[in-house]
């Protein structure tokens, strides 16, 4: 099956059959995540692959017990979580060093993106980086968001749907 095949062909599945999902088919899915576009390759998001039985049986509890999540042969739980870039801007950092990377490049990720995922305490960075973004976009083209938690929780959420989608097209195409 082709890409294009896969996309056309996806659907929605409430039930599933007893035919297992060979474990390397599940780390190549979670490597074709890995390489979803997403905010500043950031990847504020997290995939577990729940394998224990008991884990298995929780979490289709908390899913109603409905036939989508009993009758998986595996189970791949998503978070989202903006404050993760800090998790990633190191190695970013490393590798743009490494490959002797422009000047604006790095001082993106060693000054804005600090800047644009801090929220502070109560949310108080927000209207702080929306004067200073509006400000400077008076005079050059400037990014004139995210600046609130919510913006950056939507922002994390949609890096991780699109994750997901990689993943989930990844297995159909394997």
């Amino acid at each position: 099956m082709d890409l294009f095949d896969a996309i056309q062909k996806r659907r929605s599945i409430r039930k599933f059959t007893d035919k297992k999902i060979p474990a390397d088919v599940m780390q190549k899915s979670l490597e074709h995540a890995l390489l979803a576009p997403n905010s500043s390759n950031t990847q504020t998001w997290n995939f577990y692959w729940v394998q224990t039985p008991e884990i298995k049986s929780k979490l289709v509890e908390y899913c109603l017990s409905q036939s989508a999540a009993r009758t998986a042969q595996e189970l791949v739980v998503i978070s989202a979580n903006p404050a993760l870039w800090r998790r990633s801007q190191k190695g970013l950092i490393e590798f743009i060093e490494k490959v002797n990377g422009p000047k604006p490049v790095q001082f993106y990720y060693r000054k804005l993106i600090p800047f644009v995922y801090r929220w502070g305490i109560l949310n108080c960075m927000a209207p702080i980086k929306w004067l200073i973004a509006n400000s400077v976009g008076l005079f050059r083209p400037m990014a004139r968001g995210p600046n609130t938690l919510g913006d950056l929780q939507e922002m994390s959420i949609k890096s991780a749907a699109l994750a997901a989608e990689n993943f989930e097209i990844g297995r159909a195409h394997v």
